[in-house]
């Protein structure tokens, strides 16, 4: 991938000098300003934000991480992480991860870290994970003509040490969620549905009608599988106007059974729904990865393929743990939710592992070796 497009005519446009480096490719931030021999403070990277004004840029230093707590107060607005849809549909032309620090490109506001210009050469990412753009602060300035430049919304980017500080005050809950797991005293019990749709799965002699007369019973887990079967992914233009002829025509018997089967045993946990993990991204994020599972199964041999309905709810569930830890721990859940907004540069099992001694992989994997 080149530099994007969009950034060359902006920088030739606004009549900037600037030297472009390629890196062939760079992991992080951190790798690349180590693999050009600069200080960190000097190469800048952009996080994108979103509230119900719509897309921000914040510009910041690599040795500097955002608080949304002081971005908020600051700007008395409600930022959270913009999501990759979102931030495509703004940079068509630039990898989501590695986003140029230049709103008025894009058409973007932008907060840029006052801090930033107190380097005399800067370097920014230019849009993908080889290139690195050279100019000098005053050319860089120029180029943030429209910008909004503030203090006091970011903090050092010392990533676990700060997860770390922020959840020293947290009750350790580890112990509380194994003896819950091992008990099974705290788990709601696994839904009528839920062991209807396992007993089918057992019958050879089951077909579309049985299972549609299930999930016929439950109106929210019909209504969930007609839309997922109108979904643009699957390409079905004639009419759906039952359950029965969503399975037979579209999904097919194997992915709507693992799909029932998915949110009928999800069903009964109790969940925030807000927040980077509360449950409305939870679905989300659940739904895409199952898909994605499956289609990246059919790539595979005949001889590897695993089972594609199999295969959907592996997807689908890979995040289990998460309502687990949601349903059991509630209050260290929401502080968990809190601190991945605080933090987006720190990986969530790190944070989990640091509040709560424990990752969801570890919570979710122990559930069902006890229950399976």
């Amino acid at each position: 991938m080149s530099v994007a497009a969009t950034v060359i005519r902006f920088l030739d446009r606004q009549q900037v000098a600037y030297t472009v480096h390629n890196l062939i490719h760079f992991e992080s931030i951190e790798d690349a300003a180590n693999r050009l021999g600069i200080a960190k403070h000097s190469l800048i990277y952009t996080v994108p934000l979103i509230d119900q004004f719509g897309l921000i840029l914040t510009i910041l230093p690599a040795d500097r991480a955002i608080s949304f707590t002081q971005l908020n107060g600051l700007m008395g607005r409600n930022f959270t992480p913009a999501s990759t849809t979102q931030t495509l549909a703004v940079f068509r032309d630039c990898d989501c991860a590695y986003l140029p620090p230049l709103g008025e490109a894009y058409g973007v506001r932008a907060i840029l870290e006052d801090s930033v210009v107190d380097s005399k050469v800067i370097y920014f990412i230019a849009g993908d994970s080889r290139h690195i753009i050279q100019v000098n602060s005053q050319g860089f300035l120029h180029l943030q003509n429209q910008a909004c430049i503030a203090s006091n919304f970011t903090a050092p980017n010392s990533r676990s040490a700060d997860v770390e500080s922020a959840a020293t005050d947290a009750v350790p809950t580890k112990s509380k969620i194994r003896e819950a797991l091992t008990t099974l005293g705290a788990l709601p019990p696994m839904p009528e549905m839920a062991q209807q749709i396992f007993g089918l799965s057992a019958n050879p002699y089951a077909g579309a009608k049985e299972l549609a007369e299930i999930i016929s019973l439950d109106p929210s887990l019909s209504a969930q599988v007609l839309r997922y079967a109108r979904s643009p992914l699957f390409g079905y233009q004639g009419e759906l106007d039952s359950i029965q002829t969503a399975i037979s025509r579209v999904l097919g018997f194997d992915m709507v059974m693992n799909l029932a089967l998915g949110l009928a045993t999800a069903k009964p946990f109790r969940v925030q729904r807000s927040g980077p993990l509360g449950l409305d991204n939870f679905w989300r994020h659940a739904i895409y990865s199952a898909a994605l599972v499956q289609a990246l199964g059919k790539e595979l041999s005949a001889d590897k393929r695993p089972n594609p309905g199999l295969a959907y709810l592996s997807g689908l569930l890979h995040n289990f743990g998460h309502l687990l830890m949601g349903h059991l721990a509630k209050q260290e859940f929401a502080q968990l939710n809190e601190l991945v907004l605080e933090y987006p540069n720190v990986a969530v099992v790190d944070i989990e592992e640091r509040l709560l001694g424990v990752s969801h992989d570890e919570v979710g994997g122990c559930y069902w070796r006890i229950t399976c």
